[in-house]
Formats: structure tokens, sequence, C-alpha cells
């Protein structure tokens, strides 16, 4: 699973439910005042994706200066996994008592939203010496936040392009297309709406 990206499981996932359950997937759109159900090919959905997903190659982000520079890649599944389920670990429901506590949890959050995209991060000590630290098996997602969170404003930006690319590319996985017609007064009017598939526990059980 290391050579598996978090958009390989997005097309797994959606294979493993149009092959168990079934093809089509009804949707619930609602227009205007009505709900109207539309069914979606899975297949047709992962054939138009595997068309259009071209996801970038790493890169490596820097501040204006060189002093910090960041190599970025796609997150593999395992990579994911393992963050997630470390956070997962270290988050205590009970300790949330006030706004200061659940704003720190989703700063932690969206800190861990960018770890998973990072190698390794550099950091320039003098003219001809440059430090890097390898996001590897060896450092906790922990000590990678702390890490990320002192990286300057502009790196942090650099690499959030970088995301938002990626999340462009899943976009073209998860999002489809649906025509509708929509009555308006005497007139109907057909309008495409975009839906967001949600891969969780009830896309494998809804038909």
């Amino acid at each position: 699973i290391s050579n598996l990206t978090i958009v390989d499981k997005l097309f797994i996932a959606i294979s493993m439910r149009s092959v168990s359950i079934g093809d089509t997937l009804e949707l619930d759109i609602q227009v205007g005042e009505q709900t109207i159900r539309r069914g979606i090919s899975l297949s047709s959905l992962l054939q138009k994706a595997k068309e259009q997903v071209k996801l970038p190659g790493p890169v490596v982000v820097s501040d204006d200066r060189g002093v910090f520079t960041v190599e970025c890649d796609v997150p593999n599944i395992k990579a994911e996994y393992l963050l997630e389920k470390e956070l997962r670990s270290n988050i205590d429901e009970s300790s949330v008592k006030n706004v200061e506590d659940l704003r720190e949890i989703i700063g932690d959050a969206f800190v861990t939203e960018l770890v998973k995209y990072i190698k390794s991060v550099g950091v320039k000590t003098d003219e001809a010496t440059m430090t890097k630290i390898l996001f590897n098996d060896e450092i906790s997602f922990k000590d990678r936040i702390a890490i990320v969170e002192r990286l300057p404003a502009r790196v942090v930006e650099r690499l959030l392009e970088y995301v938002n690319l990626i999340k462009k590319e899943i976009d073209k996985v998860v999002i489809t297309t649906v025509e509708v017609t929509n009555k308006k007064g005497k007139k109907e009017i057909k309008e495409n709406i975009e839906r967001r598939l949600s891969i969780d526990g009830n896309f494998f059980m809804s038909s």
C-alpha cells in the first residue's frame, strides 16, 4: 500500500461499490421544492476520472530566501492511515472544555492535513549547510506537526497551493454532474447540478 496514493484509494472504493452492490448509484437531488432521484453509473464515472485525473509530481517549495524548503508529494494510503490513527489516539473528547480547546484540535487537524503531503523539511543553517529532516517512520506525526507549525507563512502558502492542485484532481473522481429538469412556472429548464460523492459507510449500503 506504500505505492498506492490517496487518489488510488478512491478508485478502489468506487470500484468495490460498483462490483459488490451494483454499478448504479441513486442520488437524491433537491431541485426547488422537490427531490429528484437520478442514477449514475459508477463505472462510467471511473472511466471518465481515469482519463482526466493528472496528478502533479513531487515538488519543492521554499520561502523567498531559500532558508526553508519543503519536499512535497501525493500522500500514500499507508502514511494517511498511520497519521490519522495517531491523531485520533491523541484526542480525548472529555478534554474539550471550551472554545480554545476546540480551536486547538481544529488547528491540529488542519496542520495534520498538510503533513500528509510532506516528505522532508530542509533548514539552511549557513550558506553551505542545509539540514534535512526526513518525514519517515522514525519521526512521530506529533513531531512532524510541531515542525510544520514553525514553518514561515510563505512556505505554508506555497504548500497549500500544491495541496489544492491535488484536491482539484480528486474532485474529478468524487464530483459528478447530473442533468435535471427544473420547473419554473410553465417552463421546464434543464440544469446541470454537481454532486460530491461521500465515500463512507453509507456509500456501501445505499442502492
